[in-house]
């Protein structure tokens, strides 16, 4: 008989498992519902790939993000075992052939999101198919209390009655335990098994620190990164920003954001994968699934908005074991920006319903039209138009995004409006003249119909995927044809783009999800309140706050974090004396910032921010507002 061991040895290569991985799978395979709550890279996927490899039939995994299961299908596919996800824009008949081959027993993976599940469909083509076990992967999404709530989640539960009897195995790497009760409830899990790994990451600092020079604490650690790290940064202009600034410094770097195209950002990942690159300095688009083991610095510009979030961003360092650290760096006014950025930029439904209007009225949707539809918009003019918040209506179609109207896309892309202006009988004719037009004109009249009569939404990435073509050869033909008189043509070039999951159906489509765009608020205000209060209390170990927050009870304190080594500090009161005295007469001569300071002092930057503070509290000293401290 086949062992789990077995398995993880001749696929992953590897001889033993780490923490309770072996336990849950054993679990699934025993038909046990079964919960793995372990921490970012503490082996998730493997639990239910293994599961899925050792029972008969299809493994059905439940994701929410396109590019986890490309990666993952990918992943598993290189290892020889065979493996799809179920993409957008199949057709009837390519659904049929996909769910054939399931039946036949070619396949022992098959991922899809859970908005496909809402399709009845679908739905009837599971009923019948030889499911093995269902992974629910991300499945705090499935809780209104998580950070990352999808109503579309809810659907998932459907699986329960189309295959009573099939193993559920939920995973997620953030859980509370008000989530992880929400998950139990919302699958209808039975009695499940749960496994639950430690949050503590012993190999990681948690450093946060005052400053008033962000630049000056980012460059100093990354001459201290000896492998490769990340930047986190809030938008696309700090992620060129900063790594202007640290090439300049001889820093090998690299931005990352969600407005590349998808090429650009697959080749950065390679790069900074192979080393090419050291350090990317990105938006929170990146990070998801990508398994780096050498990361040793995690440098946080900007408050995250939530713990959870912030936890599975540090969770990228230290992979391998090896000791790492992660710096977040905040001033006073970060905490005003928290607040205009987050709080006051939470839609309300009122808000949902305005942007939602204008979109339609924007991209001219007909009413109860637009389903399966692909869009583009450069957003900054949008909003330029009807006079909108550019971040309020980001954050609104982030949430239309999670309430399944829309599906969002968050890079550039080019669309193109073509229709084409001979008849079909002098189509063919001109194809069988000109036939390397033959292949791209056949896939355009495949999946656009009414071409011929009016001007068509046509998508750049899905042509080229199909057709076999690059982006650019297509872009190339377009225009040939075109100058040829075969099309009308009109070029987009959009920074975001999306595709119409419902028709349109203003302020009713929108009203049905009011009381999840209330719970989207509230849980957001609360996250927020989180992440204030994590930063400001200053005299509890960081890694004891993170694993109270996740429900986790710490032995002690990590020893390694900013709070724990300025509390050794604090036991040396006649270091702090001297410090105290040589910033007095510092400051005494000159006005000077805390970077400054600290190069004239032979101490670390945790002592000389620690008294700083201390003289601040005792009205001695004074911060300006270009941020240099004097003496009162």
């Amino acid at each position: 008989m086949i062992s789990p061991q077995d398995i993880l040895q001749k696929y992953w290569k590897y001889n033993e498992f780490r923490g309770f991985q072996e336990e849950a799978i054993i679990s699934c395979v025993n038909n046990h519902d079964t919960c793995v709550f372990f921490p970012t890279g503490g082996g998730k996927s493997v639990c239910f790939q293994i599961a899925g490899l050792l029972k008969k039939g299809v493994c059905l995994v439940i994701s929410p993000l396109i590019s986890l299961m490309q990666d993952q299908v990918q992943a598993l596919n290189s290892k020889g075992i065979k493996a799809m996800y179920l993409k957008g824009g199949l057709s009837y008949n390519e659904t049929g052939i996909i769910f054939d081959n399931l039946r036949n027993g070619e396949f022992k993976f098959l991922y899809l999101s859970p908005e496909k599940l809402q399709n009845s469909v679908l739905q009837e083509r599971i009923k019948y198919l030889n499911i093995s076990m269902v992974a629910v992967d991300e499945a705090h999404c499935i809780s209104q209390w998580g950070h990352d709530f999808r109503p579309a989640f809810l659907e998932v539960s459907v699986l329960r009655d189309l295959h009573p009897q099939v193993p559920f195995m939920a995973l997620t790497a953030t859980a509370t335990p008000k989530v992880q009760k929400d998950i139990e409830e919302q699958l209808k899990l039975k009695n499940p098994r749960v496994f639950k790994s430690s949050f503590k990451r012993d190999n990681i600092a948690i450093h946060i620190k005052q400053t008033d020079n962000k630049w000056r604490a980012l460059l100093d650690e990354a001459n201290a990164c000896k492998s490769s790290g990340i930047v986190y940064v809030r938008s696309r202009k700090a992620t060129v920003d900063y790594t202007r600034l640290l090439n300049q410094n001889h820093k090998s770097s690299v931005a990352f954001h969600g407005g590349l195209r998808n090429s650009e950002r697959q080749d950065i990942l390679e790069k900074w994968l192979s080393g090419s690159y050291k350090i990317v300095v990105a938006t929170t688009a990146f990070g998801m699934g990508i398994d780096k083991p050498d990361v040793d610095m995690i440098f946080h510009i900007d408050l995250p908005e939530s713990l959870e979030s912030y936890y599975q961003e540090i969770g990228r360092a230290g992979r391998n074991g090896n000791m790492a650290k992660a710096v977040l760096t905040y001033n006073q006014t970060d905490f005003k920006r928290l607040k205009y950025q987050f709080l006051d930029k939470i839609p309300d439904i009122n808000a949902v319903k305005q942007v939602y209007r204008h979109l339609m009225s924007y991209l001219q949707i007909a009413y109860g039209e637009g389903s399966g539809e692909n869009f583009g918009i450069d957003l900054a003019l949008f909003c330029k138009r009807y006079k909108l918040d550019l971040s309020l209506s980001y954050e609104v179609l982030k949430i239309l995004d999670k309430l399944s109207v829309i599906s969002l896309e968050q890079h550039y892309q080019i669309f193109a409006k073509i229709q084409i202006i001979i008849s079909h009988e002098h189509l063919f004719d001109y194809l069988r003249k000109y036939p390397k037009y033959h292949r791209f004109v056949t896939m355009i009249l495949r999946n656009y119909s009414g071409i011929f009569d009016f001007m068509t939404n046509i998508n750049f990435a899905y042509l080229s995927k199909y057709a076999k073509i690059s982006e650019k050869q297509i872009m190339i033909q377009l225009k040939e044809l075109e100058e040829q008189r075969i099309i009308n043509l009109k070029l987009m070039q959009h920074d975001l783009s999306f595709k119409m999951l419902q028709p349109r159906e203003d302020d009713r489509g929108i009203n049905i999800h009011s009381k999840n765009i209330s719970a989207y608020r509230n849980q957001k205000i609360k996250q927020i309140e989180a992440v204030v209060a994590f930063i400001k209390d200053g005299n509890i170990c960081y890694q004891v706050k993170l694993l109270e927050y996740f429900g986790e009870v710490a032995e002690k304190p990590c020893g390694i974090c900013s709070i724990c080594t300025s509390n050794s500090i604090k036991n040396d009161e006649l270091s702090q004396k001297e410090v105290e005295s040589k910033i007095l007469k510092i400051l005494k001569e000159e006005r000077i910032t805390s970077a400054d300071i600290a190069k004239k002092i032979d101490t670390s930057s945790e002592v000389i921010f620690l008294v700083l503070e201390k003289l601040l509290e005792k009205n001695e000293v004074e911060l300006t507002s270009n941020n240099l401290y004097k003496k009162i």
